[in-house]
Order: C-alpha cells, then structure tokens, then sequence
C-alpha cells in the first residue's frame, strides 16, 4: 500500500514541500501503482496540512483532491 503522497502548485499553502506538480504526476503515480497492484490512499484530508485534498471543512476539494477523487471514481466504478 503506497501512503502519504500528493502534489501542489508552486504557490499553494506548504509549497516547501518536496513534490510541486499538477495532474500528470498524479497520473504517473497511480499508473505505476495500477500497473504493480498496489493499493493507494493520497494525503491529506485536512486543510491545514499540505498538500490538501480539501480547502476547508465544507470539504471543497482542492486540484488534487479533484483529481484523486475522479481517479478513485474511474477506478471503482
């Protein structure tokens, strides 16, 4: 199980974190971890932890947590 991973704009809240990307990483991770059968979960579902899925506690979904969420939606349908 892969854990505790994300992405985030340059300029977003924790940019000092080591991972500042977009979707396509997104995209890269998941394929790798499809491709080996490898269970995910992405972080963090707290909007002040970084990078966020969430923006705040009316749980409105940042870019990734967009994007995770349609990734977990295409892959379980």
């Amino acid at each position: 199980m892969a854990t505790e991973f994300g992405f985030m704009s340059a300029d977003g809240p924790g940019a000092h974190n080591p991972v500042i990307g977009d979707e396509r990483y997104g995209e890269a991770l998941i394929r790798f971890f499809n491709e080996r059968g490898i269970s995910w979960t992405a972080w963090v579902f707290d909007p002040q932890w970084s990078p966020q899925l969430i923006q705040d506690w009316d749980y409105t979904p940042t870019a990734q947590g967009r994007y995770f969420r349609d990734a977990m939606k295409r892959d379980n349908p």
